[in-house]
């Protein structure tokens, strides 16, 4: 439904736009029916321009989306001396997305890692298995073009 105004609303505009280009020159006694036709085209803008319904309740006007997701990696790595280390690695990632009224929008996400050496594996000496530290992100929009 959104669609066909916009459509209607990009033909009046077209419409309008020929009319005053099919003018051969608009002098000083038509920029009043300039004027005119510039205030038709924010009404019609007005007319059509999607808008939130006060009588629902944020909650009916509201977009909540939220996810995981999980990954599993395994490394097998020769070194040097022909000692195999390995690595299993384990990636969590949660995200959650609220938007209200098509114009407010706000988005995070959060990822976890955590390294999972065989006994004495570890690319570094003294670490072993451990969880690294969350990596997160946001977002927040909001704009009046609906």
């Amino acid at each position: 439904m959104l669609y066909i105004h916009h459509i209607r609303q990009a033909g009046l505009i077209a419409v309008l736009g020929l009319l005053i280009l099919a003018t051969p020159a608009i002098g000083q006694t038509d920029a009043d029916r300039l004027r005119q036709i510039e205030q038709q085209l924010r009404d019609a803008e007005t007319r059509y321009v999607l808008k939130a319904n006060p009588s629902l309740s944020i909650t009916e006007r509201a977009v909540l989306e939220y996810g995981a997701l999980v990954s599993f990696g395994f490394l097998a790595a020769d070194d040097t001396s022909a000692n195999t280390r390995i690595l299993r690695q384990t990636d969590g990632r949660v995200y959650g997305r609220l938007s209200v009224d098509g114009v407010h929008e706000v988005f995070g996400r959060l990822r976890f890692l955590y390294d999972d050496f065989n006994t004495g594996d570890s690319f570094r000496a003294g670490d072993g298995d451990r969880f690294n530290a969350p990596i997160g992100g946001r977002t927040c929009t909001s704009s009046d073009h609906r």
